[in-house]
């Protein structure tokens, strides 16, 4: 791999530390001194001292500002003294920080320590930092070890060395290689949570509440929702609104306040107003834990675990008699091997949720774990069939014996070994960081950076993360082969789908040229097509391809014409009858028209004349929207003219979207019923 110089890798470093800060959201201040730079901008300049020495960025929060100033730093040739860049820096921090409150001060010094330096005023300056309570740091391409006789360091670097070693024994700070900084910081950091208490109770029984603090333990970590996007004119200010609409052709625009909530039942929308909710709603019976039961640890299954989040439940800090009735009540349950059930709710409004109480004991702390359990709808019960019906499937020792020795190859907890030789865990939670993340900030900080360049490449840390480590990959080699062995695979020939290509694409070649460019007039019957390969069988007509269910169909030589167009008439209603409207009225327009063609085709017009006067009887007086959509098409009855076999003329086709007039004289009035006929039906 390439190795990056000194002054890359210095670079490198600040870059890491300041993208850091910014993705986790950290309010530490940053300030950047670059010593060494063509450019001399700082307060303490003078025509022969403190020269070369440029203050790039004062201090403020670490931004993409200050990252892009950090990209326009080049190398130079100019000389410079780190300890004159050390009181620079304190300077600025002093000068920069009055009358401010900050946690701690730092100071970090990067560079490869080959310039000379004056140590006349060092123990003045290492006192002042220490009075001041300022830390230091120091990374450098080597480890700062005067009785390291191995490094190949110049009398200069030596020097350094020897300094730094004082200072940092005056001031407590660290010193760190480059090579080991790089490993630690290659990682974006998340932001740092300060851990708040959920203050409530764990009721047990009616006479028996202890005052309890739960913390979250673990819960996803979720990037920040794509709610809003940068404009390009960055003085715009990006604001989201929400307006409401109908369903309908002018989409009239809606209040809020006028709306209801609605839930689909089938193809039915119900609303549920607000009335309904407040009558459906019922005594939660407040937040906190209350035990339900206790039940051996071994009840509670792997798979019964469910929920975003676990918990760890602790007495109430200040509260001695809570902790003393907490820790007795987890000692119980350790000793016992039992778990509380317990009713779970956040608040007086929450939906109350069921999980369980499980005791953890460590050397430093003593506490319980809450983790959610499912509901009876929450479980998924699945029924297979087992393997050994077919003596083919079941497997043989050997066969079992090379898949036991893959999966203990491949086995996790022994995969790396420390400095110590001992084998270690790899990929534990605490050390592995999410890969889909360290993506996405390396994605934005590049973009930020470079806004019309391509995305960059994965980083190899990043890239690592998604493959096993390379000790279970050497390790895996023998029993994959072994596995191979165990389970020979042969390549079965089918005879069935033996054919040449010529045939596949429907070409009548016998050996001539000419026959290859000849069109076939006649489909052979063991021919077949591409189409015909990649399709699958249609049995039954759905809403998501109608049409194409249907050419299938009917293009079939075994189908029933009618009850083919039973199921599409039936699949047109459906959507018809949707309530959205909108898409599904466009769908079932579509249907009807390849209906229409399809029954010219086939010669046989009936079954479509008549749906099409079933649908005319339903919809033209009472849903006039869609009728209207039917006659705007328009979509016509097939005529004696169109399709020989049909009873329909042209007068019937003109007159089928007119309007009907009611004709009062062609029906007859009963005759009035005489008193004595009224008499005989008494």
């Amino acid at each position: 791999p390439h190795m990056l110089g000194d002054f890359d890798e210095a670079k490198r470093c600040v870059e890491m530390i300041i993208q850091r800060k910014i993705f986790s959201e950290s309010k530490d201040e940053i300030a950047l001194v670059v010593f060494g730079s063509e450019n001399t901008n700082n307060t303490l300049s003078s025509d022969t001292e403190y020269q070369n020495i440029d203050v790039i960025s004062n201090l403020k929060v670490a931004n993409f500002d200050v990252l892009s100033k950090l990209q326009d730093v080049e190398s130079s040739d100019m000389a410079a003294d780190f300890i004159d860049a050390i009181v620079v820096a304190l300077d600025l921090l002093e000068d920069q920080t009055k009358n401010q409150k900050f946690g701690a001060k730092r100071v970090v010094l990067l560079s490869n320590l080959a310039g000379e330096c004056s140590e006349s005023q060092l123990k003045v300056i290492a006192k002042g930092m220490k009075n001041a309570g300022m830390e230091l740091t120091v990374l450098c391409p080597f480890h700062i070890d005067t009785e390291n006789s191995s490094e190949k360091l110049t009398k200069s670097q030596q020097k350094a060395a020897g300094i730094l070693s004082e200072m940092l024994e005056v001031v407590g700070g660290d010193a760190y290689p480059f090579s080991q900084a790089l490993h630690a910081l290659m990682s974006y950091e998340k932001k740092k949570v300060r851990p708040t208490p959920w203050n409530a109770s764990l009721e047990i029984g009616r006479e028996l509440s202890i005052p309890i603090s739960a913390y979250l333990k673990i819960t996803e970590l979720k990037p920040k929702p794509w709610k809003q996007c940068v404009s390009n004119r960055r003085e715009a200010l990006v604001r989201g609104d929400t307006t409401l609409h109908l369903n309908d052709a002018a989409e009239t625009e809606v209040e809020k306040d006028d709306t209801n909530p609605g839930y689909r039942y089938g193809t039915t929308l119900v609303p549920f107003t607000v009335e309904d909710r407040d009558i459906m709603e019922y005594a939660k019976g407040g937040r906190g834990y209350q035990v339900v039961g206790f039940t051996a640890s071994e009840n509670v299954k792997r798979y019964f675990y469910m929920g975003d989040k676990t918990s760890y439940v602790v007495g109430r800090s200040g509260d001695e008699s809570a902790e003393v009735a907490l820790a007795a009540f987890v000692h119980a349950l350790e000793e016992k091997n039992m778990v509380a059930i317990v009713r779970y709710a956040y608040s007086d409004r929450s939906v109350p949720r069921m999980g369980f109480l499980r005791p953890l004991l460590k050397e430093n702390y003593e506490c319980l774990v809450f983790i959610q359990l499912p509901f009876m709808e929450d479980m998924r019960r699945f029924v297979f069939a087992p393997l050994d019906v077919d003596k083919n499937n079941v497997p043989t020792g050997q066969q079992l014996s090379a898949m036991d020795d893959l999966i203990a190859t491949m086995d996790l907890s022994t995969a790396i070994v420390d400095e110590d030789g001992e084998a270690q865990e790899a990929l534990k939670p605490s050390q592995t960081s999410n890969p889909y993340l360290q993506r996405l900030y390396q994605c934005l900080h590049h973009r930020a950076l470079h806004p019309d360049a391509p995305l960059p490449k994965v980083l190899p840390h990043i890239e690592a993360a998604l493959k096993p480590p390379k000790t279970i990959q050497e390790a895996m080699l023998p029993a994959l082969k072994k596995l191979q062995s165990a389970f020979p695979l042969e390549r079965l020939s089918v005879d069935k789908f033996k054919e040449a290509g010529d045939a596949v694409f429907d070409a009548r070649s016998n050996g001539n040229e000419a026959d290859v460019s000849e069109p076939a007039t006649k489909k052979h019957k063991g021919d077949t097509s591409m189409a015909g390969l990649m399709a699958t069988e249609v049995i039954k007509i759905d809403t998501i391809d109608p049409v194409g269910n249907f050419k299938q169909l009917v293009s079939q030589k075994d189908s029933n014409f009618e009850n083919v167009c039973k199921q599409l008439q039936e699949v047109i209603l459906k959507l018809l009858g949707d309530p959205l409207g909108g898409m599904y009225h466009t769908k079932a327009l579509n249907c009807v028209k390849a209906y229409r063609e399809v029954s010219v085709e086939e010669n046989n017009p009936t079954p479509f004349n008549t749906f099409l006067g079933e649908v005319k009887d339903k919809y033209s007086t009472k849903e006039k929207t869609i009728w209207d959509m039917f006659a705007s098409a328009p979509i016509d009855l097939i005529a004696k003219k169109e399709c020989s076999s049909s009873t329909v003329s042209d007068d019937d086709v003109a007159n089928f979207y007119k309007s009907e007039q009611v004709e009062d004289d062609t029906k007859q009035e009963e005759p009035a019923k005489d008193e004595e006929d009224l008499l005989d039906m008494m």
